[in-house]
């Protein structure tokens, strides 16, 4: 037997073994969203524009597997808005898919992007525009999200949100008042 042909025999179960460990991880990191969780965060208009607002979102499992379901509110004083998400991992692709809506069901948003360490990064379109989600998980109790928008001449990131996610211990929906 050659030495590449023998040392790949040896390897091929080692790989084999380490695709699904990866594919648990990622499906993992879904699961780590399941929860209630509250936080506050900043949306930025421009340098001299900018608000602080809080949320709450409950991370549901999905009917559909390795997928989670976010729904939630968010609110600045007596302007509010509801949100919902649902993201999925892809193992073939090796991918998060999924889509964001407003409470209106108007505003959808298309998200795609790879797992990172201790983090998924998506991609955001809608139309003609991008942008980007950043997840960092922090700890099991910690989520900070970050998007930014794509100047679509020079391509630089500008954030708009910056939003840092507590899981909250309780039975209570996250949208219960």
């Amino acid at each position: 037997m050659r030495p590449a042909s023998f040392i790949t025999s040896l390897l091929l179960p080692l790989i084999l073994a380490i695709a699904p460990a990866q594919a648990d991880t990622d499906r993992a990191m879904l699961d780590s969203m399941i929860g209630n969780w509250e936080g506050q965060g900043r949306l930025t208009y421009t340098q001299t524009w900018t608000f602080d607002f809080k949320c709450k979102v409950e991370g549901r499992p999905a009917t559909v597997d390795a997928q989670v379901d976010l729904l939630g509110k968010c609110w600045s004083g007596p302007i509010w808005s509801r949100m919902a998400a649902a993201l999925r991992y892809d193992p073939e692709s090796r991918s998060y898919v999924g889509k964001f809506r407003d409470g209106t069901n108007t505003f959808v948003i298309d998200m795609r992007g790879k797992p990172a360490p201790d983090a998924i990064d998506l991609d955001l379109r809608q139309g003609k525009t991008r942008g980007a989600m950043a997840l960092a998980f922090q700890s099991d109790d910690q989520i900070e999200l970050e998007i930014s928008v794509l100047n679509p001449r020079t391509k630089a990131k500008r954030k708009v949100i910056d939003l840092v996610l507590a899981r909250r211990n309780t039975r209570l929906g996250a949208l219960a008042d």
